[in-house]
């Protein structure tokens, strides 16, 4: 029997107040998360005021610990792509910046659609994610005036994502699943435009359930799909409903 196995044994016959204790003892040894040192308040204090927190703040830090997610049981499982810092102005038009196979990748992450706790459903009962970002805002810009005009200002919105903004897009299923590892991607490029402006990503998109030459469960299989630079769009569920 192993120490480990030992300790183990002796740890099942104290009280639940001595196990409490020793329990205490052991986050000295491991440290604060870094969380933690940010908030100055301990992990259980934050898991409460989050269990108590409202749907919609929940439904927001779902989005997080999708983003989350990602990195844990993806990137770090791979174990192959540089993960680089985001800076500036392009932090909020993607979630992860990688470097895979000499060329840089930025990746968003969001989390399938669900609508009164249960998965969206769009037709051809295939899942929904929703591709706009979660705060909104408008940012002006001003034109520089030209000899014999005056000064205007643009108001452009700024909660869409626009084409060219990331490179990749990974959807955390956990809706649909209830794993938080599991996640369908495909290629930016693919997905479908608004109507009437076709630079700009169409706020929902319709997501496979099972992999096809849209989607794929398999995040290396993504990137050779991006890295072939092959020009198509996903296949649109509602159009094919309306044409039957």
């Amino acid at each position: 029997m192993t120490k480990t196995d030992q300790i183990k044994i002796l740890l099942q016959e104290l009280t639940k107040d001595q196990q409490q204790e020793i329990f205490e003892y052991l986050k000295t040894l491991f440290g604060k998360h870094p969380l933690e040192e940010k908030l100055n308040l301990d992990s259980e204090a934050i898991l409460e005021a989050i269990y108590r927190a409202d749907e919609l703040i929940l439904r927001n830090f779902r989005g997080v610990i999708a983003e989350a997610a990602f990195n844990r049981f993806i990137l770090r499982r791979i174990g192959k792509y540089e993960v680089l810092d985001i800076v500036g102005y392009d932090s909020d038009k993607y979630d992860y910046l990688i470097r895979a196979n000499s060329r840089e990748i930025r990746v968003q992450v969001k989390l399938q659609r669900s609508e009164k706790g249960k998965p969206k459903i769009l037709g051809n009962g295939m899942y929904a994610v929703e591709v706009q970002r979660t705060r909104t805002g408008k940012r002006k810009l001003t034109q520089k005036p030209e000899i014999g005009y005056k000064e205007t200002e643009l108001v452009i919105q700024t909660r869409p994502y626009a084409f060219g903004q990331f490179d990749l897009i990974a959807v955390c299923m956990y809706p649909s699943t209830g794993d938080w590892s599991n996640f369908m991607y495909t290629v930016s490029s693919w997905l479908l435009p608004r109507p009437n402006e076709a630079h700009l990503i169409k706020v929902i998109q319709p997501v496979a359930k099972e992999p096809n030459d849209d989607w794929t469960d398999d995040f290396e299989t993504c990137i050779q799909w991006y890295e072939s630079n092959l020009n198509k769009r996903i296949a649109n569920p509602i159009a094919h409903k309306k044409s039957r």
